[in-house]
């Protein structure tokens, strides 16, 4: 067993413990709802569709259930080392890339946000996004496009929908599973909804 093969067999550990601990986590968070609500011991006024609160504890749960729709199959394809697997690990990589571009040019662009931030937190944010979500896919897509590694991966008895797909066309699903989320996740924020530079977040009446 080469040092690729031993390295590709680690990373579907890692990324299926990711998923089957995410996919345990989303129940879970759904918990968080009582303890907010009226009768619970963390209950405040207002809570509800539209408080802070509310918002971030469904944000976690969009994150763990990406998380685990991701990982465990991620998981499944490098251990068994199915060609499926390989590609549904390049479109993940590079869908990563192109979210991590976006949120740094994002985050650049928010200078009201960069403000309210000390220089050393808005350091720690930019270094988080280049290297988790830019540089390492990137590494490792390097690492999986080499001949002798993407030659571990066979191809599957079965007629998988992943394997005639390319790379690209699934970084393109991936991106739009993503996108559908994110809007999905404003609406639970007062409605929330952006439009050109700003969020509207409440429906105006179109009659007076």
């Amino acid at each position: 067993m080469n040092k690729g093969n031993i390295l590709i067999k680690i990373l579907g550990i890692l990324f299926l413990a990711i998923g089957l601990f995410s996919f345990f986590l989303v129940p879970v968070e759904f918990t968080s709802f009582y303890s907010f609500s009226e009768g619970g011991n963390h209950h405040y006024e207002g809570f509800g569709f539209g408080s802070l609160m509310f918002t971030f504890i469904l944000l976690n749960i969009i994150v763990y259930f990406i998380l685990a729709v991701s990982c465990i199959p991620l998981g499944i394809g490098n251990l068994t080392l199915k060609k499926w697997g390989f590609n549904l690990s390049l479109a993940f990589f590079k869908a990563l890339i192109i979210i991590g571009l976006t949120m740094v040019i994002s985050f650049l662009s928010s200078f009201d946000l960069i403000n309210t931030l000390e220089p050393y937190q808005t350091l720690i944010i930019l270094i988080f996004f280049l290297i988790f979500l830019i540089s390492l896919p990137f590494i490792l897509i390097k690492f999986y496009q080499t001949p002798k590694n993407e030659q571990l991966f066979k191809t599957s008895a079965s007629n998988n929908y992943f394997e005639k797909q390319s790379p690209d066309n699934l970084t393109i699903i991936l991106l739009n599973l993503f996108w559908i989320l994110i809007f999905y996740f404003l609406l639970f924020f007062k409605g929330s909804f952006p439009l050109f530079g700003e969020f509207f977040l409440k429906k105006r009446a179109l009659i007076s």
